[in-house]
């Protein structure tokens, strides 16, 4: 099982990527991260800090993630 540290953030939402081991967690702070899971290794860092980050998904094919923010805005982030 592998520890990650959240630096006192709460984590809204998460997923797993469908094909790949990539976990995508989104923080009370607006932040997205993507990680490898077994390592704990970040792999990718996005988000508005202005706005909290209420949940994160996978396409079905996983060819982009989307994520849907406190200001009622979905944004998309292609892989």
């Amino acid at each position: 099982m592998q520890d990650f540290s959240w630096n006192r953030r709460y984590v809204r939402g998460l997923d797993f990527h469908p094909h790949l081991s990539l976990l995508a967690t989104a923080f009370s702070d607006g932040v997205v991260k993507l990680w490898h899971p077994s390592s704990g290794r970040e792999i990718l860092t996005v988000g508005e800090e202005e706005n909290d980050a209420d949940g994160v998904f996978f396409a079905h094919d996983g060819a982009f993630f989307a994520v849907n923010h406190s200001d009622k805005v979905v944004r998309y982030y292609l892989k």
